[in-house]
């Protein structure tokens, strides 16, 4: 089974959010500042110019210069959480994921409450990465615990409880995915392995054959 879908779709999609929000508020802010603080407008502009050109290199991958137009960011605006969340994610992208890390955990700290389902779920995802399921299965409680309604975030924290042997924990977030996707083929397969390994062979057939039609 695939042990970590990680949506890139909707991470960049989420991320477009972030930035645009962010750009927008400190463009409201450079605008009404103007007369009365003549560098906080060059000083945010140049900020949001190292955002964009990070954006474009992210997007034909090249991470290493996106990875470095975000720090320039960061050193104009060292607690802008958006910032390292978008650096973190072009090292995960790169496969740092022990730099994702740190970088997540920095959002963590520095944002507002509305970016910590985000930022938790990456974390998560990070650790996942390298094998730390505890600490994956804490950061994606904590995504959950958050929003509810995370349906992408079951799945994987489903994968986590699948490698820590607690299939009945698997088998339920599997099921919350599915109130989200209840077409999607994987997730009836991934769900009828772990019922399997309870010995729910009726529903584990059940799941197999939707997994197939």
């Amino acid at each position: 089974t695939n042990t970590n879908r990680m949506k890139i779709l909707p991470f960049l999609l989420i991320a477009f959010i972030l930035t645009t929000s962010c750009n927008q508020s400190r463009k409201s802010d450079s605008e009404q500042d103007a007369q009365g603080n003549d560098e906080k407008p060059v000083i945010e502009y140049s900020s949001r110019m190292y955002k964009n050109t990070a954006s474009e290199k992210e997007q034909s991958k090249d991470y290493e210069g996106a990875i470095a137009d975000y720090s320039k960011a960061l050193e104009l605006e060292p607690n802008d959480s958006s910032i390292y969340y978008l650096r973190g994610f072009a090292k995960h992208q790169k496969g740092d994921y022990e730099g994702a890390i740190a970088d997540y955990t920095k959002a963590i700290e520095t944002g507002p409450n509305n970016g910590m389902t985000l930022f938790f779920y990456a974390r998560g995802s990070a650790q996942e990465k390298l094998k730390n399921f505890e600490s994956a299965l804490s950061d994606y409680n904590r995504a959950l615990g958050i929003n509810p309604n995370a349906y992408d975030i079951y799945y994987n924290r489903g994968q986590v409880k699948d490698e820590l042997q607690d299939y009945q924990g698997a088998v339920y977030d599997y099921t919350k995915a599915l109130e989200n996707e209840p077409k999607s083929a994987n997730l009836y397969y991934v769900r009828a392995t772990a019922e399997y390994k309870l010995e729910d062979y009726k529903s584990a057939v059940a799941d197999y054959s939707k997994a197939i039609e």
